[in-house]
C-alpha cells in the first residue's frame, strides 16, 4: 500500500522532470550504462505514491530503462534493505506491486525538495 502523499504538486512535477531527464540520458547515449536503476525505481514509486497510483512490478522493470535482470535485482535489493515492499495484486495473483516504505517515501520527499530548492536561482 502506498504511503500517504507528502508533497505539493510542484515537488511532484519536479520529481517527474528529474525522471524524464534521467530517461533522456539513455536516449542520447544508448551505448553508455549509467547504472542507476535504483534511482529511477525510487523516483517512479515516489511519483506514483504522491498520485495515489499503484505500480506493477512489470511496469517498474520497464520504466527502469535497464535490462530486466538488473531491474529485478535492484528491486530485490531495495526490498531486502527495507526501502520497498512488494505485495501481490488481490485481483490478479500473477501480478505484484511495489511500494515505497513510509520512511523511504519521506526521505525521497526531503531529497526532491532539496534538489528543487537548489535548482532555483538564488535571489540574493
Amino acid at each position: 500500500m502506498n504511503p500517504a502523499p507528502l508533497a505539493d504538486p510542484a515537488i511532484v512535477a519536479f520529481a517527474r522532470r528529474i525522471l524524464a531527464a534521467r530517461q533522456s540520458r539513455y536516449e542520447e547515449f544508448p551505448d553508455v550504462d549509467f547504472a542507476d536503476a535504483e534511482w529511477g525505481i525510487l523516483l517512479d514509486l515516489f511519483i506514483a505514491a504522491e498520485e495515489g497510483k499503484n505500480v506493477s512490478l512489470s511496469s517498474l522493470v520497464i520504466s527502469a530503462a535497464v535490462p530486466k535482470t538488473t531491474a529485478l535485482r535492484a528491486v530485490n535489493e531495495l526490498v531486502a534493505n527495507g526501502h520497498l515492499t512488494r505485495e501481490q495484486d488481490p485481483r490478479d495473483g500473477r501480478r505484484s506491486h511495489a511500494f515505497l516504505t513510509p520512511k523511504m517515501h519521506e526521505r525521497l520527499y526531503h531529497l526532491v525538495r532539496r534538489l528543487m530548492a537548489a535548482s532555483m536561482p538564488n535571489e540574493d
